[in-house]
């Protein structure tokens, strides 16, 4: 592609994870374009992950109306959209402003061959080589410094206090996810709880609060901050904590950008799906998978589901913890 851009519209709509996965390309195409300005394109319920990055000019929210959006994007004058959600939606956005485009490429065929024939003949790449391999036109190129997340000074300070009262020693252990199979099952969080030796901050969201007020009241060194924090807040223990535990999130990815040594619980998803913690190749690995071995159910979705499909959720529920010690 023969363009030097001056005004850069990135699109990645949702969830947490994926748009965290999106801030080396932010870094990097500043790098590649400086004088350029570039603008993010998100839903305003995600809007604060990107708001305080120091690479981006304005970040705009996805309207109900999508012609409302497109009608406040032709304003801004962008002369290229990188497109690193790649849906109909992100499509039609780029159809409408009429000007240079690309597209990452999902990789469903492989996802697909690895849910149905729990094999594939196609390589793993992580999201973020994919999301690079669409700006290889436009010569940009990943520096290997891994994720960016940026915290508004606000929030460090709001948390201080709380931060303090736990001598600044603590593990972050995460309750939630999107989907029920994804989700450490309350036996299985109990035992991973006994085994860490520092005081544990909870993180989740509305409705993990019964779960979590049952775990911090049979358990004293639970700080529970379940339903308590927004997703600034939630990546300032992150940042803070000496480590994480967690099962597949957008909270495993936030850890990563703060280069944390992560304990990763996967159920109904694999690594291989191109999701695992990303540190960037300038960086030590620093993330520890749990997981099932030769269960021939899993995966069974990309995202995971709302409930087992076969009933068992071995994936979760034969989970072996014995060895760990944190």
């Amino acid at each position: 592609m023969n363009i030097t851009p001056k005004k850069i519209l990135i699109i990645r709509f949702s969830s947490i994870g994926d748009i965290v996965l999106c801030s080396p390309i932010v870094r990097c195409l500043k790098q590649k374009f400086p004088s350029a300005e570039l603008c993010f394109l998100t839903k305003e319920m995600y809007k604060d992950l990107v708001i305080h990055n120091q690479n981006l000019t304005k970040v705009f929210e996805l309207n109900e109306e999508i012609y409302e959006t497109i009608a406040q994007l032709k304003l801004a004058q962008f002369d290229l959209v990188i497109d690193l959600h790649n849906s109909i939606r992100s499509r039609f956005i780029c159809a409408n402003l009429g000007i240079e485009s690309v597209h990452y490429q999902k990789g469903n065929l492989h996802k697909f061959s690895l849910i149905y024939l729990k094999k594939s003949p196609f390589a793993s790449f992580h999201v973020v080589d994919r999301y690079f391999e669409a700006l290889d036109e436009l010569g940009v190129q990943n520096d290997g410094n891994g994720l960016d997340f940026f915290i508004d000074k606000s929030n460090e300070q709001k948390l201080k206090s709380q931060f303090d009262a736990l001598n600044k020693h603590f593990a972050v252990l995460v309750l939630g996810a999107n989907y029920f199979t994804k989700m450490i099952p309350k036996n299985k969080l109990e035992e991973i709880i006994k085994r860490i030796s520092v005081p544990i901050v909870l993180l989740g969201g509305k409705s993990e609060i019964t779960l979590a007020n049952e775990l911090s009241l049979k358990y004293l060194k639970i700080s529970n901050q379940v339903g308590k924090t927004d997703l600034l807040e939630s990546a300032f223990w992150i940042k803070n904590a000496q480590f994480i535990v967690t099962p597949d999130t957008g909270m495993m990815h936030i850890a990563a950008a703060f280069k944390k040594k992560i304990y990763v619980v996967w159920g109904s998803t694999v690594p291989e799906f191109g999701f695992w913690p990303y540190y960037g190749k300038n960086y030590e690995n620093k993330s520890i998978n749990f997981f099932v071995p030769q269960l021939s159910c899993r995966p069974c979705n990309r995202m995971g589901s709302a409930a087992c499909p076969k009933g068992h959720f071995k994936c979760m529920n034969d989970q072996d913890f014995s060895n760990l010690i944190l």
